[in-house]
């Protein structure tokens, strides 16, 4: 097992690097093609030369490579000549931004020069709570769902989790976030909040369209609820087939020859093996609800790491993007290590040499 994670973790090594330039390319891209985004912050108004320049090279800007359109930026001219091997070229923007990265830990700063991590530290809590809402959502809901029709096979149970699923699978996850919005969060929240019986903290917390400062976990609710339903679809259905395979494997009808119990032979020995391709979904959906939660987030105006990437992609602010994507790719990484390590646990017949 020590082996087979010292493998995988050097195999994050080759991903990273590979996101780390696809994002920095785009990122240079945009600026070399659409301009100076620090000009932005002076609005109508024409900056001193002095004043602008000093600013963009504070932010990072001022890498001559971001003039020429269609430049990686990996060299720059060395301006004593020498230069790398003697070549007359030094790393260039992309190298610089990785040895601030891996080696002082430094993400660079905004359009506000406000340090990357600590926007990351301000906005994360907002978006961890709103991925455990999710997750916690779709797998207790999905999995119970797929295990009551998987049983029921053919059974009206079983049709309404098939149609339900379907339905939900087949319907944008920004189309459910503004249907919701409106209708459960404006319109169902404008009469529960008419009503004086019914407390804040439900009216106006849960119910809220909008996320909700004074009730920071309660505004959470219905927008992980939404974040996690297209997961909660596929994971109903995933766990339905797989539990309808395994009720018909040998070693349940071995189980239920000896007498055991069927709560026990379902609880146990189906259940347990049914879980592994479950697991193995929510394990790779960590990285597909980052995703969906920067729709969330906006739409719900969520102050969280999905809206904090949003913004700076809309005001062309690189290093937050660059380094906000790389943490989160990081993450999905260990989180897909962590559910390989989950097989060994679940099914004692998988072993990693």
């Amino acid at each position: 097992m020590g082996r087979y994670v010292i493998r995988r973790l050097l195999q994050f090594i080759p991903t990273v690097l590979g996101t780390m330039f696809l994002l920095h390319y785009i990122t240079s891209l945009a600026v070399q093609f659409s301009g100076n985004p620090v000009r932005a912050l002076f609005g109508d108004r024409t900056p001193p030369p002095a004043l602008l320049q000093a600013i963009t090279e504070r932010l990072g800007y001022g890498d001559p490579c971001l003039d020429r359109k269609g430049d990686p930026c990996l060299w720059r001219a060395a301006e004593d000549g020498g230069g790398w091997l003697g070549t007359g070229y030094e790393p260039g923007l992309f190298f610089d931004r990785l040895h601030g990265i891996f080696f002082n830990f430094d993400f660079g700063i905004n359009l506000r020069q406000q340090e990357v991590t600590d926007l990351v530290s301000n906005a994360i809590p907002f978006t961890l709570k709103l991925l455990v809402i999710a997750i916690v959502f779709e797998a207790v809901v999905g999995i119970a769902a797929g295990v009551l029709a998987g049983l029921r096979g053919g059974s009206f149970l079983d049709y309404m989790v098939k149609i339900s699923t379907v339905f939900v699978i087949s319907v944008p996850i920004f189309v459910l976030g503004l249907v919701v919005r409106e209708f459960v969060g404006v319109k169902f929240g404008n009469v529960l909040r008419g009503q004086d019986w019914i407390p804040d903290l439900i009216s106006v917390g849960v119910f809220s369209p909008v996320f909700k400062p004074d009730y920071p976990f309660a505004s959470l609710i219905i927008p992980g609820m939404v974040l996690g339903s297209v997961s909660l679809a596929t994971t109903a259905r995933l766990t339905r087939t797989s539990i309808m395979e395994n009720v018909r494997a040998d070693y349940v009808r071995t189980a239920k020859a000896k007498g055991l119990t069927n709560k026990r032979v379902i609880g146990v020995h189906t259940l347990r093996n049914s879980l592994i391709p479950v697991i193995t979904f929510l394990g790779v959906d960590i990285g597909a609800a980052m995703a969906g939660a920067v729709v969330t987030e906006t739409i719900f105006n969520v102050p969280g790491i999905g809206r904090l990437v949003t913004m700076s992609a809309r005001t062309g602010e690189s290093s937050v993007v660059i380094g906000v994507v790389t943490m989160l790719v990081l993450v999905v990484l260990l989180a897909n290590l962590l559910v390989d390590i989950l097989y060994a646990v679940l099914d004692p017949r998988i072993r990693y040499e």
